[in-house]
């Protein structure tokens, strides 16, 4: 059986660190949530998809730690984290970040942004208008990648 070709672009692999409560932030409050919370994604052309698992054991090859199930770039030691860093900065990957120092937005209230996620909890406002700006810097390299490639937007820019 032939291989086919996605229909899609892209994939984004998205992940949090941190935690999006702003009630009580550290260090204004002992028992309050870390102080910074950041939305990243890793955008990876489609054709690429395939060889990300192979990304990652290469990367945790090269840390030499036979005892790591994952990779948890928080848990590294700095010479990991430039090593990671480095291997990463070699593959077909471009990188996107949002970060907040929540010591600024605490008590700051977003009502339209609250309204925007009536499925979800209340309090989770910020972690989906976090999550908002991440996508529009993603999908605005997709749109600029399109137009560079085509001179034009178009939703498959392979």
């Amino acid at each position: 059986m032939a291989s086919e070709q996605p229909e899609y672009s892209y994939v984004a692999y998205i992940d949090e660190a941190g935690d999006p409560g702003l009630r009580r932030v550290r260090p204004r409050s002992n028992t309050g949530a870390s102080e910074w919370f950041i939305v990243s994604a890793a955008l990876i052309p489609a054709d690429k998809e395939a060889e990300t698992g192979q990304w990652i054991a290469d990367i945790m090859a090269a840390m030499n730690s036979p005892q790591m199930q994952d990779i948890h770039f928080a848990k590294l030691t700095d010479n990991r984290k430039a090593l990671a860093c480095t291997m990463l900065a070699e593959r077909h990957v471009r990188l996107f970040s949002v970060i907040s120092n929540k010591q600024n937005m605490q008590g700051y209230k977003n009502p339209f942004a609250a309204q925007m996620t009536t499925l979800l909890p209340q309090d989770n406002w910020f972690y989906c208008w976090m999550t908002r700006i991440l996508l529009e810097r993603v999908t605005d390299f997709v749109v600029k990648n399109s137009i560079k490639k085509f001179n034009e937007i178009r939703a498959d820019s392979r």
